[in-house]
């Protein structure tokens, strides 16, 4: 068996065994203000698979845009977000984004995995040219693309940021996203989702506006 063969046997288990796990959608509306939200069950976890529009104090809209929260959900600061969620849902720590993580492979590949807005599922027509995707030099640094093969039906929106001076920063082109826990009482940690599908776990001042991203409870 060639090395190069050996490592695209290794690439495709890694893909079927991450496609293998199930995405099962649903709905779910918010008595508050009876919006509908799409939802997805990874895993053992059920989340949200919209941005929260639930409009609050300390809630804006991409650049004080109302056509912009319906599309990419409203951006809170962290004290909001963590009351923003609606009953039965809450806003999720950072130990159940990393578990969200896990499950569909891994950060290194997760905002790929994650970075649909359609339900499309693993197709043949979903395949670009097998030289491409296990290319063995992209193979050896864990780079080979994913993103065309599988859509958990996260429906990851990115919707950027704001800072407390009002000014708005990556919309459609990265997503944050409030974690519960605060890292001192000036910061709180989120989950990022960078441009090119990288993932972070950090930390920033509470004041930024992040989306909200619920989870059940």
């Amino acid at each position: 068996m060639s090395k190069r063969f050996f490592f695209i046997l290794i690439a495709l288990m890694a893909v079927a065994a991450v496609a293998a796990t199930s995405a099962v959608t649903g709905s779910f509306m918010d008595l508050r203000d009876g919006k509908k939200y799409k939802t997805v069950k990874i895993g053992n976890q059920t989340w949200m698979a919209e941005n929260l529009n639930f409009k609050t104090q300390d809630s804006y809209c991409y650049e004080d845009n109302e056509s912009k929260c319906s599309k990419y959900g409203r951006l809170y600061k962290w004290q909001v977000a963590l009351k923003a969620c609606p009953a039965g849902w809450h806003l999720p720590s950072e130990k159940e984004f990393g578990v969200l993580l896990d499950v569909v492979g891994g950060d290194s590949i997760a905002g790929e995995a994650l970075d649909f807005t359609s339900n499309r599922r693993l197709g043949l027509g979903d395949f670009p040219d097998l030289t491409y995707v296990f290319d063995l030099d992209s193979l050896l640094t864990y780079e080979f693309s994913t993103k065309t093969l599988w859509s958990f039906s996260f429906g990851l929106d990115r919707a950027g940021y704001r800072r407390d001076d009002g000014i708005y920063f990556v919309g459609e082109e990265e997503a944050f996203f409030w974690c519960s826990e605060e890292e001192s009482s000036y910061e709180a940690w989120y989950m990022g989702l960078r441009i090119y599908g990288s993932v972070e776990l950090d930390y920033k001042p509470k004041y930024y506006a992040y989306s909200v991203r619920c989870i059940k409870d």
